[in-house]
C-alpha cells in the first residue's frame, strides 16, 4: 500500500453526497480502491440514509456541529447511538464544532474518536499557527 495516500483525506458533504448518490458512490469506490482515505463531512446536516452511509467505502464520519450543539440535552442519546452506530460499522468517528470542555467530555465518553473545534483552536493567521507548533509532525 502507498503510506502517502493513506495519510491524504479527501473529504465529501453529506449535502453533496445525498444530491449526488450515484455518482458519489461509484467515485468513492475509485478513491478507495486507489488507496485513499475517505471522510463524510457534516453528518448529520443533510439527508443521507443510514442505508446509503453503510454503501459508501467510507473511513470516517465526521459529526456534523448541528448535533454536537444539542449533545448537552435532549440530544445527548442520539448524538451518542449515532456514533455507537457509526463505530459498529467500522467507521472512525469526528465530531465538529466542539465548543465547550463539557461537550468534549461527553462526546469522548460516547466514542468519538477525535473530536475538533473552537474549543481547541480558533482561527488564526498562518504565522501565529507556525508559531503555535512546537514539534511538527514527521
Amino acid at each position: 500500500r502507498d503510506t502517502k495516500r493513506e495519510r491524504l483525506e479527501l473529504e465529501i458533504t453529506e449535502t453533496f453526497a445525498a444530491e449526488m448518490a450515484a455518482l458519489v458512490e461509484s467515485n468513492l469506490n475509485l478513491f478507495k480502491q486507489a488507496g485513499f482515505s475517505l471522510a463524510l463531512d457534516d453528518f448529520g446536516a443533510g439527508h443521507t440514509s443510514l442505508m446509503q452511509l453503510i454503501n459508501y467505502p467510507i473511513d470516517v464520519i465526521k459529526i456534523d456541529k448541528s448535533l454536537v450543539d444539542c449533545v448537552m440535552g435532549e440530544g445527548q442519546g442520539l448524538v451518542t447511538a449515532l456514533i455507537g452506530f457509526c463505530k459498529h460499522q467500522g467507521f472512525s468517528v469526528t465530531a465538529e464544532g466542539v465548543e465547550s470542555a463539557e461537550q468534549a467530555e461527553i462526546l469522548a465518553r460516547s466514542g468519538a474518536d477525535s473530536l475538533q473545534g473552537f474549543h481547541f483552536y480558533k482561527p488564526m493567521p498562518l504565522d501565529d499557527l507556525a508559531a503555535s507548533i512546537k514539534d511538527p509532525p514527521s
